[in-house]
C-alpha cells in the first residue's frame, strides 16, 4: 500500500471513481449489448420470418383454392356463367400463389431454402402446365374431353401438386426451425446478460465496500491524528518532542512535514527562551548577592562612623519674661 500512500488527494479520489465509472458503463453495454441482439433477433423474427410463414400459408390456401375451383368443374349440368367463374378463380388464385411464394423467397438467402425453392418452382410450373390442361379439357364441353380432364386432374396433376406442396411443408419447416434457433439465440443472449451484469453488479458492490473501507483508512485517519495532535499543541498540552508520523508523499504527508517543521523550530525557540530565562535567572541571582554582600557592608560601616563624630555642645533653654 506504500504506493497508494504516496498518490495525491487527486489521484487517490480519481482512481476508484474511476473504477466505479468503468464499473457504470460495463453495466450499461452489457445492458445495451443485450437489449440490443434481442432486438436484432425479435426484428428478425418479426420482419422476415413471421411475413415468411404467412405468405407460405397464404400460398398453400391459394394453391387449395386453385384445385378446388379446377375440381368443381368436373360436376354435373354446370352452366357456362359458373365455367367462367371457376375458371377465373383457379387462375387468379395460382397467380396469387406464384407471387407469395416468390415473396417468401425474396426474404431469404438460405442456401437450403433457395434449393427448395428452385425445386417447388420446377413442380409449380409442371402442376400450373398439368393443370391449365385440365382446365382446357373441361371448356371443351364433351363428355370424352372432361373424362380426360378427370384422369389428367386425378392422375398426374395430382401427384405433382403433392410433391409441391410438400415442397411448401419443408419450406415451412425450415422457417419454424429458424424461428426456434433465433428464440433459442435470444434466451441465450438473455442469459449471458443476466449472468454478466450479475458479476460486474457484484464486483463493484466488493469495490465499493473495499473503498468504503480503505478510503477512511488512508484519508481520514491520518487526518484524524494530525487533529488530535494540533489540538494538543493549541491546548498547551502539547509534548513538542513528539512528530506527527508520516508515511506518505500525498497532500497529508507533506503537510504532517510541514507541521513536523514549524514544531521543531517551535521546539527550538522554546528551548532558546528557556536556556536564557536561565541566564537571566542566574545574572539576577548574583545581583542580588551582589547587592545583599554591599548592604551587609554599609550596615556594618554605619555604627563605626556614628562613634567617631564629635558631640554638638548643648545651649540653655530660653527664658521668657512676661510683663
Amino acid at each position: 500500500m506504500n504506493w497508494m500512500n504516496n498518490l495525491s488527494f487527486r489521484w487517490k479520489l480519481w482512481i476508484p471513481l474511476s473504477i466505479v465509472s468503468a464499473t457504470l458503463v460495463a453495466l450499461a453495454i452489457t445492458a445495451v449489448t443485450t437489449t440490443q441482439g434481442i432486438g436484432d433477433k425479435t426484428h428478425t423474427i418479426g420482419d422476415q420470418y413471421l411475413p415468411s410463414i404467412d405468405f407460405l400459408l397464404q400460398a398453400d390456401r391459394d394453391l387449395y383454392q386453385s384445385l378446388v375451383a379446377e375440381r368443381s368443374m368436373s360436376l354435373p349440368n354446370i352452366d357456362a356463367a359458373t365455367l367462367n367463374s371457376l375458371r377465373e378463380q383457379h387462375s387468379e388464385n395460382m397467380a396469387q400463389a406464384s407471387e407469395r411464394v416468390g415473396k417468401f423467397a425474396a426474404l431469404h438467402d438460405d442456401a437450403t431454402i433457395k434449393k427448395h425453392y428452385a425445386d417447388y418452382e420446377q413442380l409449380r410450373d409442371r402442376w400450373e402446365n398439368l393443370s391449365n390442361q385440365v382446365v382446357s379439357l373441361y371448356s371443351q364441353g364433351d363428355e370424352t374431353s372432361k373424362n380426360k380432364a378427370i384422369a389428367l386432374s386425378f392422375g398426374e396433376a395430382d401427384v405433382v401438386f403433392g410433391k409441391m406442396r410438400d415442397v411448401l411443408d419443408q419450406l415451412t419447416e425450415i422457417t419454424l426451425g429458424k424461428v426456434a434457433e433465433l428464440r433459442e439465440a435470444a434466451n441465450a443472449t438473455i442469459d449471458t446478460g443476466i449472468t454478466t451484469t450479475t458479476v460486474i453488479a457484484a464486483l463493484g458492490l466488493v469495490l465499493c465496500l473495499v473503498l468504503a473501507i480503505a478510503l477512511p483508512a488512508l484519508i481520514v485517519g491520518p487526518i484524524k491524528k494530525m487533529i488530535g495532535h494540533v489540538h494538543e499543541l493549541a491546548q498547551g498540552e502539547g509534548d513538542l518532542t513528539v512528530r506527527i508520523e508520516s508515511k506518505g508523499e500525498d497532500e497529508l504527508g507533506q503537510m504532517a512535514e510541514e507541521i513536523n517543521s514549524f514544531i521543531s523550530q517551535l521546539h527550538a525557540t522554546v528551548r532558546g527562551i528557556v536556556n536564557s530565562t536561565s541566564e537571566i535567572s542566574g545574572a539576577a541571582s548574583e545581583v542580588l548577592q551582589l547587592a545583599s554582600e554591599n548592604r551587609s557592608s554599609v550596615d556594618q560601616a554605619t555604627p563605626q562612623r556614628r562613634s567617631r563624630a564629635r558631640p554638638r555642645p548643648t545651649r540653655p533653654p530660653k527664658t521668657v519674661r512676661r510683663s
